[in-house]
């Protein structure tokens, strides 16, 4: 998921005022410094402007401390807008003065719901706590701040949805596109804190809302989630209705296999990934993946091999032969053919040891004997490409844990080989360099 941009909408915020703001000193006095703070802002005078809110908000606070007007929805309409107003400021955004200001808001109108109408451009005091909530929220989801990001993604939709968002009217498809997004990087902050069952309904819900429905993350992450879940019915549906919006998706098709990894159904595993090679043809890792579950098939569970094992290797080694032809400089995908004919030697060997000791068995014995050699050799060339082409970098000190484990995985079976063919002087040198890397 990408970072998301913050919201500029630049509406002005609103005044409170009226006769209810006259009943006592520190609301008036509230009032004044806000109507000064405001003035200085609209000459971009921003030092006076943080000078006058500071007034404003100690009287508001002193206003709604106090206990002849702790009960005056006036007081706190005027530490409402205040302290909203102030959101803007960058010395004040830290402060997350907005929090405070619509829980004053709140609170004001649970005290009397007609200060609405006595307060002029109400309408910006929601807007405005909406929108400092979801560029605050957008902060916080950028810098890993989950539980901080879903506070203020809470606010989002309190603010424009109050009163069932009576109180926006104007560019209604913006701030409809504001709180979605709100509510879909809610769900995602959910999700990266592994709360799976406070991700999922925010997920559905967002997949459900036709402005973030063409999200391809929501499906994605709503079918891990219930992929942690153990809901394996509810993530193959989730994946399925992706596969449907998003025909093609290659992101959608690799969670589509790894769920029938995850579940180890071989044959179902097999026909998706030969699906998905159909499709994608040119993509070397879906070919080795298929190279490599036709191996996994083909030696069978317990070390019993399929009746139609022999077929399964000559498919393993086409689509490993196919990967290597798209790139041929990998080692992975070098020491998997290597693999796959150590593997095939391995299944040769398992018809000898079953033979017996008639003169049919040994004239059969000696067919497969040689039959084993070959694979045995023909190993040796894909191992012997993962060492040169990850040698150069073990001496340059530029290797990875990762391909270092190849390298030395790909040198030990070079001597073991070696040594089997009867050939001991090149096992001996690839014992040597194995034995120098490790």
């Amino acid at each position: 998921m990408n970072k998301k941009h913050l919201v500029t909408l630049g509406l002005t915020l609103a005044t409170a005022t009226g006769t209810t703001y006259a009943q006592k000193s520190k609301i008036r006095e509230a009032n004044s410094a806000y109507d000064k703070a405001r003035a200085a802002l609209i000459l971009d005078k921003k030092e006076e402007a943080e000078a006058e809110f500071n007034k404003a908000k100690a009287a508001a606070d002193e206003a709604v401390a106090n206990a002849e007007t702790s009960n005056n929805a006036s007081a706190w309409m005027a530490k409402a807008v205040t302290y909203i107003s102030m959101a803007q400021l960058p010395n004040f955004q830290e402060q997350k003065t907005y929090k405070s200001g619509f829980e004053a808001f709140e609170k004001s109108v649970s005290i009397d719901p007609k200060i609405e109408n006595k307060t002029s451009s109400v309408d910006a005091v929601v807007k405005n706590a909406g929108i400092f909530a979801f560029n605050d929220g957008i902060n916080e989801f950028n810098k890993s701040n989950y539980e901080a990001a879903i506070g203020a993604f809470d606010i989002v939709n309190k603010a424009f949805g109050y009163k069932n968002g009576a109180y926006i009217k104007d560019n209604k498809a913006v701030f409809d596109t504001i709180q979605a997004q709100a509510n879909m990087y809610s769900a995602y902050s959910s999700y990266y804190q592994k709360k799976y069952e406070e991700a999922l309904p925010k997920l559905e819900g967002a997949i459900a809302n036709p402005i973030t429905a063409g999200t391809i993350d929501l499906y994605r992450v709503a079918a891990m989630s219930y992929g942690e879940q153990k809901n394996t019915a509810k993530q193959l549906a989730t994946i399925e209705a992706a596969k449907k919006k998003f025909p093609g998706n290659k992101d959608i098709a690799a969670d589509e296999l790894n769920y029938y990894v995850s579940l180890g159904q071989q044959d179902q595993l097999m026909k998706k990934f030969e699906e998905a090679v159909a499709q994608d043809p040119s993509n070397a890792q879906y070919i080795s993946n298929l190279g490599i579950l036709y191996l996994n098939v083909a030696t069978g569970k317990d070390g019993k091999a399929p009746a139609n094992a022999e077929e399964l290797f000559k498919k393993a080694e086409a689509q490993m032969r196919k990967a290597i032809e798209l790139e041929s400089n990998n080692p992975i995908y070098q020491y998997q053919l290597g693999n796959i004919f150590v593997q095939k030697a391995d299944y040769i060997a398992t018809q000898m040891n079953a033979l017996g000791s008639t003169k049919a068995d040994n004239a059969k014995y000696d067919g497969l004997f040689n039959l084993r050699t070959s694979y045995l050799k023909e190993s040796l060339t894909p191992f012997a490409s993962v060492v040169n082409i990850l040698e150069p970098k073990q001496k340059s000190k530029s290797i990875s844990p990762d391909e270092k484990g190849y390298l030395l995985e790909a040198l030990q079976a070079m001597g073991k080989i070696y040594a089997a063919v009867n050939e001991p002087e090149k096992s001996t040198e690839a014992k040597a360099k194995l034995k120098s890397y490790e």
